[in-house]
């Protein structure tokens, strides 16, 4: 984890003040982007099955993508008030970095954007994560099409071996999704 920068309230605080006003304008809950936001930048997204935020394979897309797209590091910014922890990280958009983001925030619902905000990943603890962003980054992300993505999904989302509460919650993700880009 030598490669995450951990921002301290003392230090970095207004990095941090400026992530927690990204995550105001940007997510509407732990769960859930901000449509509107999706919608104005013209953007796609799609909800992504995950057991503790990503894999390694899911880690090796998402840094490949972000390096095509320019992007070195990301911001990583909690989406709810944590005591005892880290709200925001600075981290290399590389697939071990991604791995020990991955391993430190899995409890914990998370925004992860460039500093430009070009694209935006929203980590949930409810067994997925949203990728969002033009629909050439998204595609590159998912390595398919936004389409087939989002199909997989609501396969995941309706496995029957779900309790009917988490079931619900995964394909009222899907829906949203569908319909926010």
């Amino acid at each position: 984890m030598k490669d995450l920068l951990k921002l301290t309230a003392v230090e970095d605080a207004d990095l941090i003040r400026t992530g927690l006003s990204w995550v105001r304008e940007m997510v509407d809950s732990p769960d859930y982007l901000n449509a509107e936001w999706i919608r104005l930048k013209k953007w796609v997204a799609a909800p992504v099955e995950s057991a503790s935020h990503f894999d390694e394979t899911d880690a090796m897309k998402l840094a490949a993508a972000a390096t095509s797209a320019g992007e070195s590091a990301c911001y990583t910014i909690a989406t709810e008030p944590l005591e005892n922890s880290f709200l925001c990280y600075l981290v290399p958009m590389s697939e071990e970095a991604l791995l020990d983001l991955s391993w430190e925030t899995s409890q914990f619902n998370f925004l992860l954007t460039p500093p430009d905000r070009s694209f935006a990943i929203l980590c949930s603890v409810w067994d997925f994560f949203v990728i969002a962003g033009p629909s050439r980054f998204v595609e590159n992300a998912l390595g398919m099409n936004i389409q087939r993505a989002r199909a997989r999904f609501v396969e995941f989302a309706s496995d029957l071996r779900w309790p009917e509460e988490q079931r619900t919650r995964l394909l009222k993700i899907a829906k949203w999704y569908d319909h926010a880009g």
